[in-house]
C-alpha cells in the first residue's frame, strides 16, 4: 500500500488525478523509503518463520505439528 502513494502523484502528473503543489517529492520519497523497508521486514519475518526456533512466536510451524513431532 505504501508504495501506491507514489504511483497516485505519477497519475496526477499524466492528468488522470489531482495533486498538491509543494511536498509532493518528499512525500513520496518518503513513502518509497517506506515500502523498501517493509519489503525488508517482511523477508526478515519470513525467514524467521521458516528457519526460527521452533518454539518461537515467529514459527510457522503449527502447534499441533510440534506436539507430533
Amino acid at each position: 500500500m505504501t508504495a501506491l502513494i507514489p504511483l497516485s502523484s505519477f497519475t496526477a502528473v499524466a492528468g488522470l488525478g489531482w495533486s498538491h503543489g509543494g511536498a509532493d517529492h518528499l512525500i513520496d520519497a518518503v513513502a518509497i523509503v517506506g515500502a523498501i523497508g517493509f519489503a525488508f521486514m517482511a523477508q526478515a519475518a519470513r525467514r524467521r518463520a521458516i528457519a526460527g526456533p521452533r518454539d518461537s512466536v515467529w514459527s510457522s510451524m503449527s502447534k499441533e505439528r510440534l506436539v507430533e513431532a
